[in-house]
């Protein structure tokens, strides 16, 4: 009988660790580089918890779309091996598991964002070789969170009712980015508002802010992010009408030299030259005035013929025209990026299709994540974005690690691949 029940629990010890959510995990943490975090501080908790177990604690967390303290220590009740894989201490023949005093103290401290924050750099710079030349573009976008409060309750009337999260603020998002959604259809909403700058579908960097913060002025502190941790530049830039200005589109091309794809949202003031017969000069050349540091651009009657440098004008002796038709000038002294983007084009079009990555990777976010927080601080809201970001790419290297690049975000189906 002794021997049948060591025969039972050695291919049960085989399941478990080969199989489930164990197996799973093993994996996924083994990615992570633990030496630059130190295991303890000053105050360690009620029972001492090391800040490595806590770190894991929260990424299962953010993988399970566990949102409150009770349901993180739910899900581990019932996996005696995975608490024994991240570290949990042992008390008195069973696993003793963070109190809601000590998960808040962890998950509202600055120092320990910044600590996933620097887990996930780590592994982004690790992972650069294998990903960089799928995705040669960056995305940015913003993702709005919607604070747990009575405020985004639509049958609530109440207007005074004061608000626990004291870092939110009212924002106003629209329902559909489709060309033809009516600017009426939008939803106000309570809370908080993630920037958000990733390589195709993989975050590299990320601002929170208060909901109603404007996307346009992040865009540069974003990339500005990117070329001081990973010395990135020279890449196309996806944005939505959201980030359209001359601001971004000169710090795109003369600051981060790449070139960016991003629709206006307003048309232009900019009025192209007319010739004597009111017709309208087609663009020649542009260049730059050093002395003054000023952009001109010079245009030419449309029946200008560059390689004969005669006119065929029909007013020419009546207008009193010269061989060479019209000539008008244009000084752009900003702004000259942006005048010259033609959306209609073939380029722009397969460029700009790429934004799609980082709404995919916005759609998982918000998918029991990060649509809707319990906590009432900033600082909670970091903590949660940065285990996020840490997951995703965490699980992108595991799929590259198990040769499995259609599974890059396909974190459910990666997950269940080494689980079944």
């Amino acid at each position: 009988m002794i021997q049948y029940q060591t025969h039972f629990d050695f291919i049960h010890d085989d399941i478990v660790e080969n199989h489930g959510s164990v197996a799973y995990y093993s994996q996924l943490l083994a990615l992570l580089d633990f030496h630059l975090i130190p295991k303890y501080h000053s105050n360690q908790g009620r029972w001492g918890y090391d800040h490595h177990t806590m770190i894991k604690i929260a990424l299962i967390g953010i993988t399970e779309r566990l949102n409150t303290y009770p349901a993180h220590r739910r899900f581990l009740i019932d996996r005696p091996r995975l608490c024994e894989l991240i570290g949990l201490p042992l008390k008195r023949g069973t696993f003793s598991l963070p109190s809601d005093a000590t998960f808040s103290k962890y998950f509202n401290a600055q120092w320990f964002a910044q600590s996933i924050r620097m887990l996930f750099e780590n592994l982004v710079v690790a992972l650069f070789p294998q990903v960089f030349h799928r995705f040669p573009y960056l995305c940015a976008d913003s993702q709005p969170v919607f604070a747990n409060s009575a405020k985004n309750n639509p049958k609530n009337f109440s207007k005074d009712k004061p608000a626990r999260d004291k870092d939110a603020s009212w924002g106003v998002k629209g329902k559909s980015n489709a060309p033809h959604a009516s600017k009426k259809d939008i939803i106000y909403y309570f809370g908080y508002k993630i920037h958000m700058l990733s390589l195709g579908p993989i975050p590299l960097t990320y601002i929170v802010t208060d909901a109603k913060k404007n996307d346009s002025p992040l865009l540069k502190p974003l990339l500005q992010n990117v070329m001081e941790k990973f010395g990135l530049c020279s890449l196309d830039v996806c944005a939505d009408k959201g980030y359209d200005s001359h601001a971004n589109f000169d710090f795109i091309h003369e600051g981060f030299k790449g070139r960016a794809f991003i629709p206006k949202r307003r048309k232009t003031s900019f009025k192209t030259p007319m010739g004597k017969c009111e017709s309208l000069l087609n663009f020649q050349s542009g260049y730059l005035e050093k002395k003054r540091q000023i952009y001109k651009v010079k245009y030419v009657c449309p029946l200008f013929d560059a390689s004969s440098h005669t006119a065929a004008c029909p007013f020419k002796d009546e207008l009193n025209i010269s061989n060479y038709g019209c000539t008008g000038y244009q000084v752009l002294s900003s702004g000259k990026y942006r005048q010259w983007i033609d959306e209609s084009s073939v380029q722009f079009k397969k460029v700009y299709s790429h934004r799609l990555n980082v709404e995919n990777l916005f759609s998982i976010a918000e998918d029991g994540r990060l649509g809707r927080i319990n906590g009432y601080s900033i600082r909670y809201l970091e903590t949660r974005v940065a285990l996020f970001c840490l997951f995703i790419v965490a699980s992108a290297a595991l799929a590259l690690a198990k040769d499995k690049p259609d599974l890059l975000m396909a974190t459910v189906k990666l997950k269940d691949s080494i689980a079944a």
